[in-house]
């Protein structure tokens, strides 16, 4: 769980100079000169940085589009993040992706992509059939709507369907 942000840090819109070398010590008050002339303000930088360290990065938003069933066939196994309601997260691991399906004419086919994703999560933190935020380390951040489909082997199964347009190329 995140540290609360230090007191005043909203208020904060300075960017405190640091020496990038071996001889910064944040405990000197002149490398924090000149943003901060007192012990206070010293000692406010000083849990602000330990607050900044203490914060996960923020992934990369990727729009759905930018996402393909090779993509996603590429990381089965893996772990994603899913959010919960509010700050609680479940991790679901990708258990098989469908191909795309073929549609009846070669031009349906050619228009439409679809494909599904199954995930494989937790029995104990059942996740609502909704639109849930998930978090892949090498995909990024992105919304997708699941649906609870069943209970194998000790897992609750979720499934993503995509259907769409295909991208004009």
């Amino acid at each position: 769980m995140a540290k609360a942000a230090p007191a005043g840090a909203k208020e904060l819109q300075i960017l405190v100079p640091r020496k990038l070398d071996a001889q910064w010590n944040p405990e000197r008050r002149r490398d924090f000169s000149p943003f901060a002339s007192s012990r206070k303000e010293i000692r406010f930088l000083l849990e602000l940085d330990a607050w900044i360290k203490l914060t996960p990065f923020i992934m990369k938003e990727v729009p759905l589009e930018q996402l393909s069933a090779a993509q996603f066939a590429e990381l089965i196994g893996s772990d994603f993040k899913v959010q919960c309601d509010g700050e609680a997260s479940v991790i679901l691991k990708l258990k098989s992706v469908a191909p795309p399906r073929p549609e009846g004419d070669g031009v349906a086919e050619s228009r439409y992509e679809n494909f599904s994703l199954l995930f494989d999560g937790p029995v104990e933190t059942p996740l609502a059939q909704r639109i849930h935020t998930f978090e892949h380390d090498r995909l990024g951040r992105f919304a997708l709507f699941i649906v609870p489909v069943g209970n194998e082997g000790g897992h609750l199964q979720y499934q993503v369907v995509f259907n769409r347009l295909r991208p004009v190329e």
